[in-house]
């Protein structure tokens, strides 16, 4: 813009001139800039824009392929997962029959621990019983041990029934057993030692020292022993015998038998009880009076 130049009072004209001029620019400048900034800004955000889709479709495409990876560890993984389940079935039932066999195992070995422990306390009580039984026969052992050795200290000859007249058989109970010590006649006289039954020992002043054979005479413990002794003694006639029993204090109880039998076939008897360690002499010899 241009005015036409006046003179020097129009100096106030130039100054007006030269601000409008400077003003005109400065508005073209800042309508230059404001356009400039609009296409500038437009572009800007659009490239931003862009950017930002790019940034954001980079983004998803890594998620997508983590994704894809993902999948295909599972596919893998599920691929292999039957396999390793009827594994881990087997296991399962292996281990589950395995804890089965220990319970089992457990409550049999529990069944045999209360059974050992009632057949322990079964077996202390009968080992009491029978520590108790122990004793009772001891102490009747002892007393009968003691009464026998009151009749041996004294060697008393005890006759229940005695007939001077009768001649004597000498009869031995000793070893549980049943021994006729000679041999006798017909008449019923002495004809020497029963050798089937006894053993000499040796010889002594006036008389032999015998001992019974353990394994020969009759054995008093037997069922038949009462008529074992019956037909023993048949060769004796009871109106012309009688018994001279020596019993020894091992077999007192089996006297009982031969007892019994002499008084059921009529004889008589007297009784010479012989302490353990003691000895009976045959003095007699040949003479049936004389023991």
């Amino acid at each position: 813009m241009a005015r036409r130049a006046t003179p020097w009072p129009a100096s106030l004209d130039l100054i007006l001139d030269t601000v409008c001029n400077t003003f005109g620019c400065i508005l073209l400048v800042a309508l230059l800039v404001t356009i400039l900034a609009r296409h500038t800004g437009n572009r800007l955000a659009e490239r931003v824009e862009t950017l930002w889709r790019q940034a954001d479709w980079e983004r998803l495409w890594a998620d997508h392929r983590a994704m894809q990876a993902e999948w295909e560890a599972l596919r893998r993984q599920l691929a292999e997962l039957p396999s390793d389940a009827e594994a881990l079935g087997r296991q399962e039932e292996a281990l589950r029959k395995e804890c089965q066999q220990l319970v089992d195992l457990i409550t049999q070995l529990e069944q045999e621990r209360q059974k050992l422990h009632q057949t322990r306390k079964q077996a202390e009580n009968q080992l009491a019983a029978l520590q108790e039984k122990v004793e009772q026969q001891r102490q009747a052992l002892a007393a009968a041990a003691q009464s026998l050795k009151q009749h041996s200290q004294d060697l008393v000859l005890s006759m229940e029934r005695e007939a001077p007249e009768k001649l004597p058989i000498s009869v031995v109970v000793r070893f549980g057993r049943m021994y006729v010590w000679h041999r006798y006649d017909a008449m019923g006289f002495r004809a020497g030692l029963n050798t089937d039954e006894f053993v000499v020992l040796g010889q002594e002043i006036g008389g032999l020292l015998t001992q019974p054979k353990p394994y020969a005479g009759i054995p008093l413990g037997a069922a038949d022993a009462e008529a074992q002794v019956a037909r023993r003694l048949h060769a004796f006639s009871p109106r012309q015998c009688l018994l001279d029993v020596a019993v020894w204090d091992d077999s007192f109880a089996e006297f009982a038998v031969l007892r019994r039998a002499a008084i059921r076939l009529g004889f008589e008897y007297r009784l010479l009880v012989i302490p353990t360690g003691a000895t009976l002499v045959d003095r007699g010899a040949h003479d049936s009076r004389v023991q």
